[in-house]
């Protein structure tokens, strides 16, 4: 893994990343839950709009992983859009001041759900390339607060060698 040139990438073609997902939710009482996930995504852009796509897979019984999820990230410079389809089905923004409600449906059951976002950054490196995304939001399941969240993303571009990503 290393940095691709300002020049290599290629804004509307897709460029393979390592995308490093670090969140924590911190409870009513102060009890803090992480969850860290690395993986292997696409990312493009398109009318100024910067798009990452990834696989999220579920681990259940400690061993086992289901189909998972297809996942896209909508960067915009006003709001972050969260797009789940697949075993859990969600579509989610994150606009900075405001409360967003969306459904998150899982096998099983759904839930209404909300964020409201206090903080909400996108990191460009010194090429303005996207290199990460910061969000700190209020979660909010059937209209009750849950828990107080960070997540951050942080994007690392994977050079082309043989022709292959």
């Amino acid at each position: 893994m290393s940095d691709v040139k300002c020049a290599v990438f290629e804004r509307e073609k897709r460029q393979a990343v390592m995308l490093h997902i670090t969140g924590v939710q911190k409870d009513a009482i102060g009890q803090e839950e992480s969850i860290e996930l690395v993986t292997q995504g696409q990312l493009y852009e398109k009318d100024g709009i910067s798009y990452i796509t990834y696989k999220e897979f579920l681990v259940t019984d400690g061993t086992e992983m289901d189909e998972g999820s297809n996942t896209m990230l909508k960067l915009c410079q006003e709001y972050v859009s969260l797009f789940r389809k697949g075993s859990i089905e969600q579509r989610q923004e994150f606009r900075l001041g405001r409360l967003c409600a969306s459904s998150y449906i899982t096998p099983y059951g759904s839930f209404d759900m909300g964020v409201f976002t206090n903080a909400l950054f996108l990191l460009r490196s010194e090429c303005g390339n996207i290199s990460g995304v910061n969000l700190e939001y209020e979660l909010y399941l059937d209209g009750h607060w849950q828990s107080a969240n960070t997540l951050a993303i942080t994007i690392d571009f994977l050079q082309k060698t043989s022709g292959v990503f």
